[in-house]
C-alpha cells in the first residue's frame, strides 16, 4: 500500500498538538441539583407550599426531590444508582423501613408516612444525587448554591425582623396555620415582632440553616467575602434570637481549631473585634433594642422581665421529654423498648399531658420512645459509621464535622422534621463520604457539550494550615 508522507506528517502534527479544553456551557446535572438546594433553603418545602394532590397530597419537598433524581438517572445512565450502595444511604434505609413498619402503630398513618418519606428523600436520595454528582464535577457548584441560598435566607430573617413580614412568606405561614401548625413565634419571645415567618416562624430551624452553612463559607479563596459572609450568617443567627445554634457552633468551632490555625483565628478575631466595636460605638442605642434585651435575658446578662414565654417554653418541653422517658422505662413491654410505640407518636403523649401537640424537641427522647433502643442505634449509628470511614478528612475539611454539628443540634430540637437545614448537612456529608472528587467528563444525554475537563476541587482548606 502506498502511503502519502505528506499526509502521514500532517496526520502526526494534528495527533500531537495541545488540544484546547473547554468548559460544560451548561451541565443539566448541577442546574437541576442546585435549583432543587436552593428551593429547600428559600422556601418551606415541607409545609406552606401547596403540595401536589395525585389522591393524596404530595410534599413538595418530595416532589423536588424525586424530579431531580428522575433528571439525573436519565442524564447519568443509571449511574446514580449506584450512590445507594455507600455506607450513609443503605444504613439510613434500614433506618426508614424501621419507621415503615411502626407506620400502622401511628394515631394517623398517612401522617407518619409523609414524615417517613420526606426523611428518606432528604436523607438518602438526596445524599444519592449529592455522591454522584461531586464524584463527576467536584462540588464547587454546590458550594456556590448554598452560599446564595444561606445569604439569602440571612436577610430574609434579619429583614423580616426591620420590615415585617414579606407578604409572599406571609402566605406560605397562612397556608401552614391552616394545616393546624402554629406559626405564631411572637408569644415564645416576650416582644412584638416576627422572625423567620418563611420557616413557619420556627427560629431553631432558621438558626440551624445559618450554622451548618459555615462549612461551605471555608471553601472560598477571598478572605473578605469570607469574613463578610460569616458576618452575614452569624447576623441572620442573631435575629432567630435561638440559642439552638450554639450547639452547631461548638461542634465547628472544634473542627475549626483541627483543620485551621492562624488565618482562621485571624478572622475569627476580626469578626469579635468588629462586634466589640459596634457595642461600644452604638452600646447606649443597643441596650433599648427589644432583640438585644432578649438575648440578653437568654444568655443569663439581664434579669428576666417575666415577659418572654421563652423559659415556660424549655420548662415543657424538659416535662415533656421526662415523661416520654417516664413511659418507656415504666410504661413499656420488651418489644416496645426494643421497637418503639410507632412513628410519629411522642407527640401524641405529649398532647394528651398538656393540650398541646408540644412534642419533646428532643431528638435521642423522641426516637428512644418512637423507635427504641434498635431505632436509636440504627439513627445515631448511620451518622457514626459513615464519619468514621472518613476519619481521613477530619484534619482536611470543617466538612467533616456538619454532621456532628447537625446531631448535636438534635438535643434542642427534632432536627430530622424538615429538610431546608438538613439538606445542606448531607451535602457537607456527601463531599467527605464520597470515593472521590471529580471526574469523568462523559458525554450528557440532554445537552450538547463540547471537550472538558471539570474543575476538580481539593478536601484541603481553602486557608491554609499555617
Amino acid at each position: 500500500m502506498n502511503v502519502n508522507p505528506a499526509m502521514n506528517q500532517s496526520d502526526a502534527t494534528t495527533l500531537t498538538a495541545p488540544v484546547e479544553h473547554k468548559r460544560f456551557i451548561v451541565n443539566v446535572d448541577t442546574v437541576v441539583a442546585s435549583i432543587l438546594i436552593f428551593l429547600h433553603i428559600a422556601l418551606p418545602l415541607d409545609l406552606g407550599v401547596p403540595g401536589l394532590n395525585l389522591g393524596k397530597t404530595i410534599s413538595p419537598s418530595i416532589a423536588a426531590s424525586l424530579f431531580s433524581f428522575i433528571i439525573i438517572w436519565y442524564t447519568s445512565r443509571g449511574k446514580v444508582f449506584q450512590g445507594f450502595r455507600k455506607p450513609f444511604a443503605a444504613l439510613f434505609s434500614v433506618f426508614i423501613l424501621l419507621l415503615v413498619v411502626e407506620v400502622f402503630q401511628a394515631p394517623d398513618a398517612f401522617i407518619a408516612m409523609s414524615h417517613d418519606l420526606r426523611m428518606y428523600f432528604v436523607f438518602v436520595v438526596n445524599y444519592v444525587i449529592f455522591v454522584y454528582l461531586v464524584e463527576r464535577y467536584g462540588y464547587r457548584w454546590m458550594t456556590r448554591t448554598i452560599l446564595i441560598g444561606g445569604c439569602y435566607a440571612a436577610v430574609l430573617a434579619i429583614g423580616e425582623i426591620a420590615v415585617g413580614r414579606i407578604p409572599i412568606y406571609q402566605k406560605f405561614a397562612e397556608a401552614a396555620m391552616a394545616a393546624g401548625v402554629d406559626t405564631d413565634s411572637s408569644s415564645g419571645i416576650g416582644v412584638d415582632f416576627f422572625r423567620a415567618s418563611g420557616t413557619m416562624g420556627n427560629p431553631i430551624f432558621m438558626s440551624i440553616l445559618m450554622g451548618v452553612c459555615i462549612p461551605f463559607v471555608f471553601e472560598l479563596r477571598s478572605s473578605i467575602l469570607r469574613f463578610l459572609i460569616i458576618a452575614l450568617l452569624l447576623g441572620g443567627a442573631a435575629a432567630t434570637i435561638s440559642r439552638t445554634i450554639g450547639l452547631c457552633l461548638i461542634v465547628l468551632m472544634i473542627g475549626c481549631s483541627l483543620v485551621y490555625t492562624r488565618k482562621f483565628w485571624i478572622a475569627m478575631g476580626s469578626i469579635v473585634g468588629a462586634f466589640a466595636l459596634v457595642v461600644v460605638i452604638a452600646g447606649d442605642a443597643l441596650t433599648q433594642e427589644p432583640h438585644v434585651m432578649v438575648w440578653e435575658e437568654r444568655l443569663g446578662l439581664a434579669s428576666s422581665s417575666g415577659s418572654s414565654g421563652s423559659d415556660a417554653n424549655v420548662v415543657l418541653r424538659a416535662n415533656n421529654s421526662k415523661m416520654l422517658i417516664q413511659q418507656v422505662t415504666e410504661h413499656s413491654n420488651p418489644l416496645q423498648v426494643l421497637f418503639g410505640h410507632g412513628s410519629w407518636t411522642a407527640g401524641w403523649i405529649a398532647k394528651t399531658e398538656d393540650g398541646g401537640f408540644g412534642t419533646a424537641d428532643d431528638t435521642p427522647v423522641t426516637i428512644v420512645y418512637e423507635e427504641g433502643v434498635i431505632g436509636i442505634f440504627l439513627f445515631y449509628g448511620v451518622f457514626i459509621y459513615s464519619l468514621w470511614k472518613s476519619r481521613r478528612y477530619a484534619r482536611k475539611t470543617l466538612h467533616w464535622y456538619n454532621g456532628f454539628a447537625l446531631v448535636a443540634c438534635g438535643f434542642g430540637t427534632n432536627f430530622e422534621v424538615l429538610s431546608m437545614f438538613n439538606i445542606v448537612a448531607v451535602a457537607s456529608i456527601a463531599i467527605v463520604t464520597a470515593s472521590k472528587i471529580g471526574g469523568s467528563s462523559e458525554p450528557s444525554l440532554l445537552l450538547k457539550e463540547v471537550d472538558s475537563i471539570p474543575e476538580t476541587p481539593s478536601l484541603e482548606p481553602a486557608v491554609s494550615r499555617e
